[in-house]
């Protein structure tokens, strides 16, 4: 099982970068797909349980859209969500373009998201209740942003051997929510989520999957986590 998780976190990591890598003006979200496509299967990745997930800017808040045929634009923003499939076990990450200059205030609120994602790592601890766990995500959150109003339903969730349409292992999404009681346990895998969204400075996603181990949460997708810009 492990050995199928962080094969499918290194094809999730190789295909966002793919993936990211196709992103230029003039491209076709389409061809983004396929770039994706083409690496996860080209390089042993069994059909992901969910499409890739590529949206622009102006439809970001919509959540599980996927691309459709759009060309790429100078000032783009482009939100890619993905994962591979190993003996049906997935590794999503979340990660978005910046097609030229990032908007004023990108920089602080990717350092937030990243403070906020080592933050749910840090508290992956077996025995830790997932609302603690979720706690350490908002005071982060809160602190970076100066204010208390901004909240997820989550901020991650299990996942595990995955079907269509879904990859979170079971029926239900199993959330680190505020009000979780359920407890960690060393050998669960998560999505962890550290979005901002429709929040000033400015809107920054970030995720990855993360192992709970015996001394904190192990990040097992490794794509670049500063702001990504791609050159006009």
């Amino acid at each position: 099982m492990w050995a199928s998780i962080r094969r499918a976190a290194e094809l999730s990591s190789s295909a966002m970068e793919a993936g990211i890598a196709a992103i230029r003006v003039g491209v076709d979200a389409q061809d983004v797909a396929a770039a994706i496509y083409a690496d996860l299967v080209g390089r042993g990745s069994e059909y992901p349980a969910m499409a890739p997930l590529i949206r622009f800017r102006e439809a970001l808040l919509q959540e599980h859209v996927t691309w459709r045929s759009r060309t790429v634009r100078p000032g783009d923003a482009i939100f890619v969500e993905m994962s591979a499939s190993v003996g049906r076990y997935h590794a999503p990450l979340t990660r978005m373009a910046y097609v030229g200059e990032p908007p004023a205030g990108t920089e602080v609120a990717a350092a937030i998201a990243s403070d906020g994602l080592a933050a749910v790592a840090e508290a992956l601890v077996p025995g830790t209740p997932a609302g603690e766990v979720y706690a350490a995500w908002q005071r982060v959150v809160d602190k970076g942003l100066g204010h208390d109003r901004y909240r997820r339903h989550h901020c991650g969730y299990q996942i595990g051997i995955g079907f269509p349409p879904s990859w979170v292992g079971g029926p239900h999404v199993v959330g680190l929510r505020s009000d979780s009681r359920w407890q960690v346990r060393s050998g669960m895998t998560f999505h962890v989520l550290s979005w901002l969204l429709d929040q000033e400075p400015a809107d920054f996603v970030l995720s990855d999957t993360v192992l709970a181990t015996d001394d904190g949460g192990r990040l097992l997708t490794t794509v670049s986590r500063e702001p990504i810009v791609v050159l006009v």
